[in-house]
């Protein structure tokens, strides 16, 4: 269902870019989890561009992903 027409495609209130309102909550709830769950800290880098960092280490991405979470320009990488 991701996978469709570009004019498919819509903006929803929540921020995402999703093809139904049930997808969008869905990656709402998804990304919420990913990001203040430490365990997944290991799979993930995040990159500041404000500060120009990088954040390896899992201790520091825990930490990144949960305090910077809300600033702009702070973005959540998969490592793959």
């Amino acid at each position: 269902m991701l996978w469709k027409k570009q004019e498919d495609w819509q903006y929803y209130d929540t921020g995402l870019m999703a093809t139904g309102y049930a997808d969008a909550l869905f990656l709402k709830k998804w990304f919420r989890s990913v990001l203040f769950n430490n365990r997944e800290a290991q799979f993930f880098n995040v990159a500041d561009l404000q500060r120009y960092r990088l954040y390896n280490n899992p201790s520091k991405v825990g930490i990144a992903m949960r305090e910077r979470s809300k600033i702009p320009f702070v973005f959540v990488i998969g490592k793959n």
